[in-house]
């Protein structure tokens, strides 16, 4: 009898340490839960990604993209048949302004340069068609500006504007506190350039979302689009965001590597099948949107 009851005083004194044995475990657990948790809390803010993009489609009139550094307006104007789309970018530490390819209606830039409330201070011109470049001399006007155009595209159609410098291949801007790459893109004309601010890359006519710019106009060699072409795969990262000059069923603002997919004319590996194909004849009529 005296065996059986130290016997189960043992047995119950087991199951005591057994059962704040899982009660400590728990708490370990617990614990290191908690612990992991305020790392990788710690981790993310260190190491967070620096340049975040968000679409805000709640503005009527202008899409609007930012990142750490920079804002940038979507500005969708229209003369007639012509839809044309500009870009109204900010940086934020300087709030110094930029415009692409300023078109058709000056009151939309005019508005967002007086909510600023700094002017423009610097202005780039993709190429010389005069679609996107019938407001250069109104923004020298009214703001003074840089204006920047390539100098192949100046040379090869005798552009003049008022401010109007020009810029070469793989010359850097500064634009407030960024920089500003120019790569030129020739092909829709002779010297089309493209403008690659961080992760925000303004191709003009040279390349749409959907497609490539028209290689049938005085100066435009659609070999030289292909060159392009592969130029840009190999310089403008994958996770860049492309801004056009027009759209045609997709809006601007899609990452280089869903262009990458969706685009015919970068998925085309042979330069004469491409030649081809950009000349072929009875295109469709182009519709903006």
């Amino acid at each position: 009898m005296g065996f059986d009851n130290i016997r189960n005083d043992y047995d119950w004194a087991e199951r005591c340490l057994y059962y704040l044995s899982c009660c400590f475990s728990w708490i370990l657990i617990g614990d290191l839960y908690a612990w992991s948790d305020n790392i990788k809390s710690k981790w993310e803010k260190k190491y967070k990604i620096k340049y975040k993009i968000k679409v805000v489609n709640e503005m009527k009139e202008y899409n609007f993209f930012e990142s750490d550094f920079l804002e940038l307006y979507v500005v969708r104007t229209k003369c007639l048949n012509y839809i044309n789309y500009c870009y109204f970018v900010i940086d934020k530490e300087t709030r110094q302004t930029l415009i692409i390819d300023p078109s058709w209606e000056f009151q939309k830039f005019e508005r967002l340069a007086e909510e600023n409330g700094e002017g423009v201070s610097l202005v780039l011109l993709t190429h010389s068609h005069y679609d996107h470049t019938n407001l250069s001399n109104d923004m020298y006007i009214r703001y003074k500006p840089k204006i920047y155009m390539s100098s192949n595209e100046m040379v090869q159609y005798g552009f003049r504007g008022l401010g109007v410098e020009c810029v070469d291949d793989g010359q850097v801007i500064n634009f407030g506190n960024r920089k500003i790459k120019c790569i030129l893109t020739p092909g829709h004309t002779e010297g089309s350039m493209c403008y690659l601010l961080d992760d925000f890359v303004f191709t003009g006519d040279t390349v749409f979302i959907e497609g490539c710019g028209v290689c049938d106009l005085t100066g435009s060699d659609p070999q030289k689009m292909f060159d392009s072409i592969q130029k840009l795969k190999k310089i403008i990262h994958s996770s860049a965001y492309i801004f056009p000059g027009h759209a045609f069923g997709r809006e601007s603002g899609v990452k280089f590597m869903e262009v990458c997919k969706i685009n015919l004319y970068f998925n085309i590996e042979d330069k004469q099948k491409f030649v081809d194909f950009r000349m072929r004849s009875q295109q469709k009529r182009i519709n903006f949107v």
